[in-house]
C-alpha cells in the first residue's frame, strides 16, 4: 500500500504527537516529511503532502484547498512560552526601530503585526537570523518561535519578553490556535478513506502523548533542552484539542486578519469528518 505523505513539524511540541508514530508505538501508513512551518505550508499548498501540520494562516489563505481535521491543533490559553516578542527596551520606545522576524512562521509573524499595530508602533521589519539578534546592536526587538524561544527566554540580555498566546489571551479572552492539521483535498478526493484513516491514527496518536507529558518532560530534560520543570510547564501550557472555544479563537484571529487585509476573504471552517 502507497504510504501517506505526512507533514511534521520539526519542533518540540509536536513531539507528543509524533513520537508514538516515529516509535512504531502506533501503527501507521505514513511516510513522515519534517520541515518548519514555513516549508510544511508550502509542501501542502502544493499537493506535495496528504496530511500535515500547518500554521493557521496556511488554512486562512489557501482554505479551498484544506479539510480542517478535527479535534487537532496547537494552541495555548495563556502563555505559550515558544511563540515569544524579545526587545531589547520598554515597547514605548520602540517606534521607528529595526524588528527582526522569523522566516519559519508566517501565523506567529502576523500575530505580532496585529500587536504592534494595537500598541501604535511603527517598526521596520526585517527578515533573518533571530538566533543572532542579541549581538546586533541596531536591531532592537525579535520574534522568536518554537526551539528558537525556548532557548532565548532566559537570555540575561534581553530584559523585555512578552509571550503572544498571553498577550492574546488578555486581549480578547479567548485562546489562540498557532497551528491547525490539514487533509489536502485533492489527496482527499483520490483516496478518501484511506486519508481519514490516517487522520483518525494522527487523532489517536494525539491521545497517546497527551497522557505522558511527563515522560515527554524527562525526554528534554535529559537532553538538556529545558529542566524538567519548565519543560512539564512548557507541555502543560499547550493545548492539542481544537474544541469549539479554540475554534472561536481562530475564528476572531482570521476576522483580524480580514479586518487589516492581510487575507483577502474570510475562511471557511471546513472539517474532513
Amino acid at each position: 500500500m502507497e504510504r501517506l505523505r505526512l507533514g511534521k513539524i520539526g519542533y518540540l511540541n509536536v513531539l507528543p504527537i509524533y513520537y508514538p508514530l516515529e516509535n512504531n508505538i502506533i501503527k501507521h501508513c505514513f511516510e513522515i516529511i519534517t520541515g518548519i512551518p514555513a516549508e510544511l505550508n508550502q509542501l501542502a499548498s502544493k499537493g506535495k503532502l496528504d496530511i500535515s501540520g500547518t500554521s493557521s494562516i496556511e488554512y486562512a489563505r489557501n482554505f479551498s484547498k484544506y479539510y480542517l481535521i478535527p479535534d487537532l491543533c496547537i494552541g495555548s490559553n495563556g502563555p505559550v512560552m515558544s511563540v515569544l516578542f524579545l526587545s531589547k527596551c520598554p515597547l514605548d520606545n520602540l517606534h521607528g526601530k529595526k524588528v527582526i522576524l522569523t522566516s519559519h512562521s508566517h501565523t506567529s509573524v502576523a500575530l505580532l503585526k496585529l500587536f504592534l499595530k494595537r500598541k501604535g508602533m511603527e517598526v521596520e521589519y526585517l527578515t533573518g537570523n533571530v538566533m543572532d539578534f542579541v549581538k546586533q546592536k541596531d536591531i532592537y526587538g525579535a520574534l522568536a518561535i518554537g526551539d528558537e524561544a525556548l532557548v532565548l527566554r532566559n537570555h540575561p540580555n534581553i530584559p523585555y519578553i512578552i509571550d503572544l498566546g498571553e498577550e492574546w489571551k488578555n486581549k480578547t479572552g479567548l485562546p489562540f490556535v498557532f497551528g491547525v492539521w490539514v487533509a489536502v483535498k485533492k489527496s482527499v478526493d483520490q483516496s478518501p478513506e484511506k486519508i481519514r484513516q490516517g487522520c483518525k491514527i494522527l487523532i489517536d496518536a494525539k491521545k497517546w502523548g497527551q497522557k505522558r507529558l511527563s515522560f515527554f518532560a524527562k525526554i528534554l530534560e535529559d537532553k538538556n533542552i529545558l529542566s524538567y520543570e519548565d519543560a512539564l510547564a512548557y507541555y502543560q501550557g499547550l493545548i492539542y484539542d481544537l474544541d469549539e472555544n479554540y475554534i472561536e479563537g481562530l475564528k476572531l484571529f482570521y476576522n483580524e486578519l480580514y479586518k487589516e487585509k492581510i487575507i483577502p476573504t474570510m475562511p471557511e471552517i471546513n472539517f474532513i469528518f
